[in-house]
């Protein structure tokens, strides 16, 4: 029973359909942002090379 102007089963159900395969979408890309995050943050507190750890042990044992 449709009233006047109200979509169908039909186009309810597509609009379902589009909504969880941009879910999914938005999902994966939160996963990919989040470990390039990571990745990020590694990168930035990791020391540069074992030759700067020496030199900076190097200069604390002084």
């Amino acid at each position: 029973m449709n009233r006047t102007g109200d979509p169908s089963v039909e186009v309810l159900l597509a609009r379902i359909a589009a909504l969880q395969a941009e879910n999914h979408q938005l999902a994966d890309r939160v996963a990919k942002l989040e470990e390039e995050l990571a990745l990020a943050r590694l990168h930035r507190f990791a020391p540069r090379c074992a030759a700067a750890i020496r030199v900076r042990l190097q200069r604390q044992s002084r």
